[in-house]
């Protein structure tokens, strides 16, 4: 026990940092967290996939119910509600990704 009290004691300001550098690449080089990334990656996919997905699904919806209100001569759906659908899948995919840029500019990594 008076050989940790004596290390704590003597310990310099120099003798820490050597004993940093030389216990340093013990923990940078750990790979425990490997797996999680892997599955942050997977997961930021399966996010992309699925809403890319969705959004097709909403153009399709709409313009399906704009050629059925055609033909039905109700005009219950129209052109504009189209182009509103695509305004709104770019505003929302706009706003992703200027958040992904904003958060780089500060440091972030999104890979």
């Amino acid at each position: 026990m008076t050989t940790f009290k004596n290390l704590f004691n003597t310990l310099t300001p120099a003798r820490f940092y050597a004993l940093l550098v030389m216990t340093l690449p013990l923990y940078a080089s750990a790979t425990w967290y490997d797996p999680i990334v892997n599955f942050a990656r997977e997961f930021q996919t399966a996010l992309i996939i699925i809403g890319g997905t969705m959004a097709i699904g909403s153009l399709v919806f709409v313009g399906v119910c704009w050629i059925i209100s055609r033909m039905a001569g109700t005009s219950k759906t129209t052109a504009m509600d189209y182009v509103e659908q695509i305004a709104v899948i770019g505003t929302v995919g706009g706003a992703i990704a200027a958040a992904t840029w904003a958060y780089q500019i500060w440091g972030g990594k999104i890979s």
